[in-house]
């Protein structure tokens, strides 16, 4: 199954969009950017003449928010799948593991109690 990227329109899919928009979509795309990174490339785009010299502090912004958008995308894709793998091998999850510890604690503590009650009624050996 493919899933596309935040942020992509359905025509730009389609029709495969710009050489700017490929630039911009391939430089964030999975969402690790940086500042100095979305500069370099919106400079690069600036001497290359694809982008004019004002626009560019705005392209830098879209970029990191592109990048930001893909990030989490990313992040909730790999958590959905961990969770989906997870439930499908029967593994325990750690709350499950924290209730049964602490039953477990609770139910040692009756059983003590209880021999506990067991030899005062028996009396001194």
């Amino acid at each position: 199954m493919r899933t596309m990227l935040p942020g992509v329109t359905a025509h730009e899919r389609a029709s495969g969009g710009d050489d700017r928009q490929r630039y911009l979509d391939a430089a964030g795309a999975l969402g690790n950017l940086t500042r100095r990174g979305a500069e370099s490339a919106v400079r690069a785009l600036v001497r290359r003449g694809e982008v004019a010299a004002d626009a560019a502090e705005s392209l830098v912004d879209d970029l990191l928010a592109r990048s930001d958008r893909n990030r989490r995308w990313i992040a909730a894709q790999v958590a959905a799948e961990t969770e989906r793998t997870v439930a499908r091998l029967g593994l325990a999850r750690q709350r499950d593991l924290d209730r049964s510890e602490a039953l477990v604690a609770a139910l040692t503590a009756r059983v003590d109690a209880l021999e506990a009650r067991l030899e005062d009624r028996a009396g001194p050996r």
